[in-house]
């Protein structure tokens, strides 16, 4: 899948599944790099790929919990923010 694609497939789930996936690649990624140390896995670069997933899906979770904090900062009408 590309960049692009992922990205927009991660931006349209909701925060548990967000979640679920970062520690899902977590998980993955972890077992890649025993498996590296091991000599078992096929391609180095999966360490990479997963690596990046990570961050990414870690960077979607942050920038839709900001969005959904900042939303309810506006719909409350914080008088502090006015002041």
């Amino acid at each position: 899948m590309k960049k692009k694609e992922f990205l927009r497939s991660l931006r349209s789930q909701n925060i548990g599944q967000l979640y679920v996936h970062a520690v899902g690649a977590s998980e993955r990624l972890l077992r890649a790099r025993f498996s590296k140390a091991a000599g078992q896995l096929a391609s180095s670069a999966d360490v990479k790929n997963l690596r990046k997933e990570v961050a990414r899906s870690l960077t979607v979770l942050s920038e839709v919990k900001s969005e959904r904090s900042i939303g309810s900062i506006r719909a409350t009408g914080s008088s502090s923010a006015q002041d």
